[in-house]
């Protein structure tokens, strides 16, 4: 197995500090899922988005991409709590961040809800699954969709395992899927 590391914020950032880090991190094409108490959101973290953090920025989220996924969770007071998963030893300060190697699982498929029929047109970010009431929408890049048409979608994701325990899985990127 190969390793990573796991830096966690010794104290919570400031909105402009995760703003900062947000646009970083985590390498081009990121994607970013934002969650509220009644909402989530599943968007690309393009830079018009990154442009306007901390406006936009959700009280609890991750964005991921290929060098390293960032998760949020606003702490009491203004701030967030941050953990940063990466395959790269990063140079953070070390009296900012706790850093933690972990070991790397291959990476594996997590597949998510729903399917699209490849003649939907015009394109359609939509995906239905028929025991969810409402359409679900993912964020896969239009080309990558009409050049394969697969009817499903999934998320690559490897785990961060530590004395044999699997402590964060990490996602990577989207991808059209065939099925079985």
């Amino acid at each position: 197995m190969n390793s990573g590391c796991i830096y966690r914020r010794c104290a919570p950032a400031t909105q402009q500090e995760i703003s900062e880090l947000l646009r970083e991190h985590p390498g081009a094409p990121a994607l970013r899922i934002q969650e509220k108490i009644d909402a989530v959101e599943f968007e690309k973290a393009d830079g018009s988005w990154q442009k306007e953090l901390p406006n936009g920025l959700w009280q609890q989220g991750r964005m991921f991409g290929p060098q390293a996924e960032i998760r949020w969770c606003a702490a009491d007071g203004n701030g967030f709590d941050i953990l940063l998963l990466s395959e790269t030893k990063l140079c953070l300060p070390k009296e900012i961040w706790l850093e933690q190697e972990a070991e790397i699982s291959q990476d594996y498929q997590l597949f998510l809800w729903g399917e699209r029929s490849p003649d939907s047109k015009p394109f359609s970010d939509y995906w239905i699954e028929t025991r969810i009431p409402q359409k679900l929408r993912y964020p896969i890049d239009e080309e990558i969709w009409r050049l394969h048409q697969y009817p499903f979608i999934a998320i690559t994701a490897r785990d961060f395992i530590i004395n044999g325990i699997i402590q964060f899985t990490r996602l990577i990127e989207l991808t059209p899927y065939k099925g079985i």
